[in-house]
């Protein structure tokens, strides 16, 4: 994650958990799970809806769904780290689902899955962005490939969703 961090009301990383992505203060709920339910393809609910059923106050739901239009990092991470135990201990397997039964991980490959993944993660790196005929320099997390600018990054602060390079 960036070095110059957005400050939240409602939202922060819940010490106990391994997930690193933000959840609703005091409460174990992802702001994800918010972001989810109001981005729903099939039936989207809108920031009251979210907010009554949840108990929350309006701005907090407007604040995770901010947080989650930024495709924050950490989320990705979470993501890409849950994939990798799943594919790992067979859960991925077409038959699971006939045959749940898990493969056991010994101590020593979930501590290689979860380095695997923090690498593919790893901060700060530097890379530049070429916006009109101009550049400015920030630091960005490193992903294999391309990354594209935008407001979580440090030092650039423009959201010019231009392609970057890794170096």
């Amino acid at each position: 994650m960036s070095s110059v961090s957005t400050q939240y009301k409602y939202l922060e990383r819940n010490p106990k958990s391994n997930y690193k992505q933000l959840f609703v203060k005091g409460r174990k709920i992802f702001a994800r799970t918010l972001y989810g339910q109001y981005m729903s393809e099939e039936e989207p609910r809108t920031i009251e809806q979210i907010a009554a059923d949840y108990d929350l106050p309006i701005e907090a739901v407007k604040e995770a769904i901010a947080y989650c239009d930024t495709d924050p990092i950490e989320i990705r991470e979470d993501f890409a780290h849950e994939e990798a135990i799943m594919e790992a201990t067979g859960m991925n397997d077409p038959d699971y689902k006939y045959h749940p039964s898990p493969r056991l991980l010994s101590p020593e490959e979930r501590a290689r899955i979860h380095r695997d993944v923090e690498q593919r993660f790893a901060i700060p790196e530097r890379a530049s962005c070429v916006k009109s005929s101009w550049r400015h320099s920030f630091l960005v997390a490193s992903l294999s490939g391309p990354v594209e600018c935008f407001n979580w990054t440090v030092g650039c602060g423009w959201s010019c969703g231009v392609v970057v390079e890794v170096f």
